[in-house]
């Protein structure tokens, strides 16, 4: 399990590419994904997943991820 946290808000989801497109969701809408094309929406997400792992190595300030084993309480 994933948790982000940003300024805004806690987002958990179970793999990288989930918590990416919850993230984008989170800055440009629940729906920004519906007016663009499947590369567009490929790409953003990938650039999320790229940031995510600028976030996991401590190098985007006022933001925190965590992981956690599955079942772990």
């Amino acid at each position: 399990m994933l948790e982000l946290i940003t300024l805004t808000a806690t987002l958990i989801a179970d793999t990288d590419v989930e918590l990416a497109s919850r993230w984008a969701a989170l800055e440009h809408g629940d729906d920004w994904e519906a007016d663009v094309i499947p590369l567009v929406e490929h790409t953003t997400v990938w650039e999320y997943v790229e940031a995510l792992e600028l976030v996991r190595d401590g190098h985007v300030d006022d933001h925190q991820l965590t992981e956690t084993e599955a079942g772990a309480a």
